[in-house]
């Protein structure tokens, strides 16, 4: 911890005596691990700068200047500084008033969902995922542990090696394009987020039937019967509180099969598998141009129609992520 001005902040950077280094020596050589503990460190600044905004932990600074780890906290050449928060547990949210576990929980992690399914890095999972990936800000929660966050979804052959089980019977499912499972990352973050945080608070409720009626909702929630949003103002009605706050939409009863939503979603998906199928038929028919200014170089290759009608997107050889160029860098 630290101040910054009159405020407390939290410093984080790499001490050589941490957990983390302890097991990781185990398994291999102590520089092995302090650049491992680095990289983690680096990805963690570089996603919070990312995902800045009210749903994620706020970076304050951050400060890189070389890869030394010391017990020494002024010589360790990574560190980062965030708002001060407090830790969130399944223990002290259960001493929670109805409302607050509805409030102050329930309809916050939505919000923090919803947005991991659209970020500005495209659909995110939380891995390990618990209580304590959240935290407490001023009766704001937010997401604090973006370590564990992963935009890879799982590879498939067709839309069957994507089912999700456990999902209700003819909900929407992922669907398999390029390979992918498109999808997956936002319907398995609603999925361990009412096993793991949801039910328990629900069943811990002493009023019966305000309990039934949140499980409903979240329940058409997870059916895809309902969006984000809807579910967002359907719980806070059931509190008696106003419901077109942040976007929160007003109460519409599911129908008995699948919904609009639903039917979009599905739309979407399907355009964007067949959307795939064309770019791909094009680009096999298309000659491949090299880039004029890229000095012969032939890593870089113009894609006709991809990405942004007028403009060419570039397919880099080796890339290390589904979703973009990435490539480790050397000094």
């Amino acid at each position: 911890r630290g101040l910054h001005g009159a405020d407390e902040v939290l410093v984080k950077s790499v001490d050589p005596n941490s957990k983390f280094m302890s097991r990781c020596r185990v398994e291999t050589t102590r520089s092995a691990c302090a650049d491992l503990a680095n990289y983690k460190l680096m990805r963690e600044i570089a996603l919070l700068q990312d995902l800045y905004g009210d749903h994620v932990v706020k970076i304050l600074g951050r400060c890189v200047r070389s890869d030394t780890v010391s017990t020494d906290t002024t010589e360790r050449g990574i560190t980062v500084v965030t708002e001060k928060t407090r830790p969130m547990s399944l223990e002290g949210t259960l001493s929670l008033s109805w409302k607050e576990k509805i409030e102050v929980v329930i309809v916050q992690i939505l919000r923090i969902l919803e947005f991991l399914k659209r970020s500005p890095l495209g659909s995110l999972r939380i891995d390990s995922f618990d209580l304590g990936s959240f935290v407490n800000k001023d009766g704001n929660v937010k997401l604090s542990r973006v370590g564990r966050l992963t935009s890879k979804e799982p590879g498939c052959g067709s839309t069957s090696d994507c089912v999700i089980a456990g999902r209700p019977r003819g909900s929407l499912q992922p669907m398999c394009v390029g390979f992918h499972c498109v999808g997956h990352n936002g319907l398995i973050n609603l999925k361990n987020a009412d096993e793991k945080i949801f039910a328990p608070l629900i069943r811990n409720s002493d009023d019966a039937p305000a309990a039934a009626t949140v499980k409903e909702i979240l329940g058409d929630l997870l059916a895809s019967n309902t969006s984000y949003s809807q579910a967002i103002g359907r719980l806070r009605r059931s509190l008696g509180m106003p419901v077109n706050v942040q976007g929160d939409e007003d109460d519409k009863p599911p129908p008995e099969h699948m919904s609009i939503f639903n039917e979009l979603e599905t739309d979407q998906l399907q355009a964007d598998a067949q959307k795939a199928e064309e770019r791909d038929h094009k680009t096999n028919k298309s000659p491949e141009k090299k880039i004029e200014d890229s000095g012969g170089d032939p890593q870089f290759i113009v894609l006709p129609d991809v990405d942004f009608p007028g403009k060419h997107d570039y397919n880099c050889l080796n890339t290390k992520a589904r979703w973009g160029c990435a490539s480790p860098c050397t000094a």
